[in-house]
C-alpha cells in the first residue's frame, strides 16, 4: 500500500517519512520500556545464540512470556533464530540492530 504523500508525511526540509518503519520502530521503543523486553534484549546481545529456556531461567520469568517476547523481536527481525530439533537458539540481528541504532540517532537530531 503506497502512502499518500501530504504535510503530515514530509519532514521539514521536504524529504519523504517512511512511515512503515516509524511504526516498526514505535513498536520496538514499546518493547525496550519494558523492562523484561529490555533484559531479555540485552541477554541476547551478550550471548549469542542463546535458548528460549538459558534466557528465561536468566530473566526469572516463565518460559511463555519469555517466548512472547522473543516472538515480538523475532517478528520485527531484532533477533534471529536458529532451530536445533526442538531447541530454538536467539541471537541479535546485525543488520537491524544497525538500522535501529540509524533511526534512533536520526530521532534524537530532529
Amino acid at each position: 500500500m503506497e502512502v499518500q504523500m501530504n504535510k503530515e508525511n514530509l519532514t521539514e526540509d521536504g524529504s519523504r517519512i517512511d512511515t512503515h518503519r516509524l511504526r516498526e520502530a514505535h513498536k520496538i521503543l514499546i518493547l525496550l520500556q519494558s523492562d523484561i523486553g529490555n533484559k531479555i534484549l540485552n541477554i541476547v546481545e551478550r550471548n549469542p545464540f542463546i535458548s528460549t529456556s538459558e534466557i528465561s531461567r536468566l530473566t526469572t520469568t516463565s518460559f511463555s512470556v519469555t517466548s512472547s517476547y522473543l516472538g515480538k523481536l523475532r517478528r520485527l527481525k531484532v533477533i534471529l533464530v536458529k532451530k536445533d530439533g526442538s531447541f530454538r537458539y536467539h541471537t541479535m540481528n546485525p543488520v537491524r540492530a544497525a538500522e535501529i541504532k540509524q533511526s534512533v540517532i536520526y530521532m534524537a537530531r530532529s
